[in-house]
């Protein structure tokens, strides 16, 4: 047998074992056991004690059109005679049952509609009591949706897609790791375990993963092919850089006075806050420490020269905007610090794609808006990081002690600015890496010169700190109530609480990253992932270090707050982008035409979604949702209504006379919007906003009792007014916002558009 035939049956092998894998992990993760209390939307009028009633039904999803049975238990005790029932599959009468003993029935599931949904016609139903008007036909043990193979069978389309998604990361395995088809068969094996563990068809995990893994091999495979020398003597393309940098101001500077007057973000709150109290003690005491004090002191830097220039006369009504500037200027300058990081760490090529992959990046753009620590502490950690290979590489310890400095400034922005103290640790190696002429240098042995600098430098850190949050020692009270406060919650988590372990270190992947960076960019920085790994030179292990630094932290904690948790992994931002232009330069080095023609295309369609996404949403931000809903209710609403709001930052500026406006209290929201209370309020509607509810929808481990709060208000109402963004709700911009009539029952009357 030659070489190719060989190379040809383990594919197939692996093709029929990912197939295999496929049915049996889907299979596997299926819902199959139902009853009435374990039931996630399935029953119609199957109650929690267990009766059937007439006109019930079952809704199943995502099964295969054949192949698959549904076992029906019922309990035979009744008080009248058995109970005689109709099934119907899709509308179809197929089969009668009479309710004697014990017996499972079998409804073979052999119809195709979407979703399956099983009837029953109870031809006897008997009425409990005159409070207890249920038509009852038998108590409802249990169903089981199986098949010949011992589970449910999952519908074509899914199977397909996962089939492809494990073949492509065992064929990626298989090459990555010179044809072993041993280790290649794990990957199926350890995908049936995966799905098992994702329960009722929860793929975005494990999709998330299998991606992750698939562009990080793939960019294992591009290295390994690619024998040639990095080219180190580019030569410095500065005018591409600036581009790229008033591109970046553009993007950031855009729109930057969105909502204001009024407060759209409810986080930028306790900053005007804290500085006013400053302004009103006459002292530079924020008497605030949920979070450092230096975004505290840029914002009221910035406002006093905004002021100087603009000459207004109220200080207080420019303060957000002020912070804003310190935000979008912070951002971005860290796209110009990408450049100049890769530029000295790998070459100006690379160096260029990162700050150009950055610069266009949703998430950073806009992060970069808001007064909150986010864009500050990534400048800081970036200024810290360029500083220290700057030094390393010229041999410059004046520059290691400011990356110190400028360590400890991170720290004094957000605490866990704190972990960019860790990276000046690397001094010694990226010293010994640049002097024995990097390009093919694999070695681990630090320069000991470096290592009393080294300390020297992290000595600094604190001096940063204490230097740019000097009320952390001169409050320390304040400071240690409010640390430990902020220190509670990010173990405990933000209302919903969610550990690493159940979302398999994937979360920040699929929520922050793939939508932070958009889908094509996110891949081409893990591919780089690949190609770091694979070379494992001190300069790129040095970037993986600084990329799992503040991702496995961010992971690690359990509080990921809605709306905007992707906030947490923008220091991973930049670095991810570097990443991402290593990749794209490998690609570039090979010759032939069509690789250059594959580096050139996907460069192109990566900066052009991610570009297109920013823009998309900052097309809307001057036109947010909250403003076209309270001018449509200024319009449409009878003035002086009694109107129920669920979070005044989340919904319209509402002005005094306006409306008899209710907020509901901050810490009890969710009780106040059960049916039966909203009905005691006497309030004429009530405003929702995606903001707040969505989080209960979207975020893994949320409690489902609350989901149903939201459902039955839904169902219960007549909804008057939607609006929904044209291009989504992203980080506090655009929430979709509901406004329903509490006079109008649902289906009474026509629904207003």
């Amino acid at each position: 047998m030659n070489s190719k035939t060989a190379k040809l049956l383990k594919i197939f092998a692996l093709f029929i074992l990912s197939f295999c894998a496929s049915i049996l992990g889907l299979g596997l993760s299926y819902h199959s056991y139902i009853t009435p209390i374990s039931s996630k939307g399935e029953f119609h009028k199957i109650s929690g004690d267990k009766w059937l009633q007439d006109g019930a039904s079952i809704k199943l999803r995502n099964i295969a059109s054949r192949s698959n049975q549904l076992l029906i238990s019922f309990n035979p005790w009744r008080p009248i005679e058995p109970a005689e029932i109709d099934v119907s599959l899709c509308g179809t009468i197929v089969s009668h049952l009479t309710i004697k003993d014990n017996s499972v029935h079998t409804i073979y599931l052999s119809e195709s509609c979407e979703p399956r949904t099983i009837s029953f016609d109870v031809r006897n139903p008997y009425t409990p009591s005159v409070k207890d008007n249920r038509k009852l036909g038998a108590q409802l043990n249990y169903v089981k949706v199986t098949s010949r193979l011992g589970i449910p069978i999952v519908k074509l389309t899914l199977i397909a897609l996962t089939t492809l998604a494990i073949f492509l990361l065992s064929l990626l395995t298989l090459y990555a790791l010179n044809s072993s088809l041993w280790i290649s068969t794990l990957v199926p094996v350890a995908s049936v375990l995966l799905l098992n563990a994702s329960r009722n068809l929860e793929l975005t995990q494990p999709f998330s993963l299998w991606l992750f893994l698939s562009a990080l091999l793939l960019g294992v495979i591009l290295v390994k092919k690619s024998n040639l020398i990095e080219d180190v003597k580019t030569n410095p393309k500065s005018f591409l850089a600036f581009l790229i940098f008033i591109l970046a101001v553009a993007l950031r500077f855009y729109g930057l006075n969105f909502g204001l007057p009024a407060n759209f973000h409810p986080d930028e709150v306790p900053k005007f806050n804290a500085i006013q109290r400053m302004l009103s003690h006459e002292d530079l005491n924020p008497r605030y420490f949920l979070h450092p004090t230096l975004l505290l002191y840029s914002t009221y830097f910035s406002n006093f020269i905004y002021q100087s220039i603009a000459n207004s006369p109220d200080w207080s009504s420019t303060l957000i905007f002020a912070g804003r500037i310190v935000s979008a200027t912070a951002g971005s300058l860290s796209v110009f610090l990408v450049f100049l990081i890769g530029r000295t760490l790998f070459n100006t090529h690379i160096g260029l794609i990162g700050s150009l992959i950055l610069s266009v990046a949703p998430l950073h753009v806009t992060c970069s808006r808001y007064v909150k620590e986010d864009s500050l502490l990534t400048f800081f950690i970036l200024l810290s990081v360029y500083l220290l290979v700057k030094a390393t590489k010229e041999d410059k310890k004046s520059l290691l002690y400011l990356s110190g400095f400028a360590a400890g400034a991170a720290a004094s922005t957000k605490y866990s600015g704190i972990l960019t103290g860790a990276i000046l640790l690397t001094a010694p190696w990226l010293r010994s890496y640049f002097l024995s002429h990097f390009p093919s240098s694999k070695s681990f042995t630090p320069d000991k010169k470096y290592l009393i600098p080294t300390i020297i430098a992290c000595l600094f850190v604190p001096i940063g700190l204490f230097a740019c949050s000097p009320y952390i020692i001169l409050d320390y009270q304040t400071f240690l109530s409010d640390f430990a406060s902020e220190r509670d919650h990010m173990i405990r988590g933000h209302m919903v609480t969610i550990d690493a372990w159940s979302q398999f270190w994937m979360f920040h992947f699929y929520r922050s990253i793939l939508p932070g960076m958009t889908f094509i960019s996110a891949l081409l920085a893990t591919a780089g992932i690949g190609v770091l790994i694979y070379r494992r030179k001190i300069s790129d292990l040095f970037l993986l270090s600084v990329i799992l630094l503040f991702y496995l932290p961010a992971e690690f904690v359990k509080a990921k707050p809605a709306p905007q948790p992707e906030r947490y992994i923008l220091p991973c931002l930049p670095f991810l982008a570097l990443a991402g232009g290593v990749f794209l330069y490998e690609l570039k080095k090979y010759s032939s035409a069509i690789y250059s023609f594959t580096y050139s295309f996907i460069l192109t369609i990566a900066v052009v979604f991610s570009l297109h996404r920013s823009i998309t949403l900052a097309f809307e931000i001057k036109n947010d949702t909250r403003d076209q809903m309270h001018a449509w209710m200024i319009e449409n609403i009878p003035k002086g209504a009694s109107i129920l709001v669920d979070w005044k930052p989340y919904n319209p500026p509402f002005k005094e006379g306006e409306f008899n406006i209710i907020y509901l209290p901050r810490e009890d929201i969710i009780s106040k919007l059960r049916v039966s209370e909203i009905k005691k309020s006497g309030a004429d509607y009530i405003l929702l906003s995606s903001l707040y509810f969505s989080r209960y929808f979207d975020q893994p481990n949320s409690d489902p009792a609350f989901r149903d709060v939201f459902r039955k208000v839904f169902k219960t109402f007549q909804k008057t007014k939607e609006i929904t963004p044209r291009y989504g709700t992203y980080g506090f911009h655009n929430p979709k916002l509901l406004l329903f009539d509490l006079k109008k029952k649902k289906g009474l009357t026509k629904k207003a558009t």
